[in-house]
């Protein structure tokens, strides 16, 4: 549930439109938008990246998983990879992680869910066009392209500025913080994502 909340209703309809005219040409590839193919493959890479990282992370942490069987370590894994981008349940003390997990929940819960979801965040598709921008210039391309289509000027713009706002709103409110609660750099930022991206999730400064 939280992961096809995350995805947004525009992948669900198109995703269930291809569905019922594969009989017609065969296959869906072809009967995916851009939007839902970028959508499904930053979704699989954040969940399962995600999940890597943490287990790796977190593998000999008794306060998380260390203590857990290997089963139950991907599980949590898993789960702690995909609630942090949107729903916030928490099953594992937030406060008890390594520094590299905090920091990859921190980017996680930036990111969020993809556009017309349930999910906050700047979203998967405007981390999805960075990342192509990017590439792009590593490679001296002049237009960025995703699977043989253009990526217009405008949407690149469009996610340039949305994660520049993004980025200043969370740094503006966490100076707040520091100059009205006087909390730690870690747990003020880790408090100002979660916030930011509607997930819920505290290291234990919020009752």
């Amino acid at each position: 549930l939280i992961v096809l909340g995350g995805l947004g209703f525009v992948v669900w309809w198109n995703i269930i439109d291809a569905w019922r005219e594969r009989k017609k040409h065969g296959h869906m590839r072809h009967l995916l938008t851009l939007h839902t193919k970028l959508v499904l493959i930053m979704t699989g890479g954040l969940i399962f990246g995600g999940a890597l990282c943490f287990f790796l992370f977190e593998y000999h942490n008794p306060d998380t998983i260390g203590n857990m069987s290997l089963g139950n370590k991907i599980m949590s894994s898993l789960f702690q990879s995909v609630t942090t981008r949107t729903a916030g349940f928490e099953t594992i003390p937030q406060a008890s992680m390594t520094s590299g997990s905090t920091l990859l929940m921190i980017i996680l819960m930036i990111i969020g869910g993809s556009p017309a979801g349930t999910a906050g965040g700047i979203k998967t598709t405007t981390v999805g066009i960075l990342l192509l921008i990017m590439l792009s210039s590593i490679r001296g391309k002049k237009d960025t392209e995703f699977m043989g289509r253009k990526i217009s000027d405008d949407a690149g713009r469009t996610a340039l500025t949305v994660t520049g706002l993004a980025m200043l709103v969370m740094l503006t409110a966490c100076i707040i913080l520091f100059a009205t609660d006087g909390l730690g750099f870690v747990d003020t930022l880790y408090e100002v994502a979660s916030a930011m991206g509607t997930v819920g999730l505290t290291r234990g400064i919020t009752q």
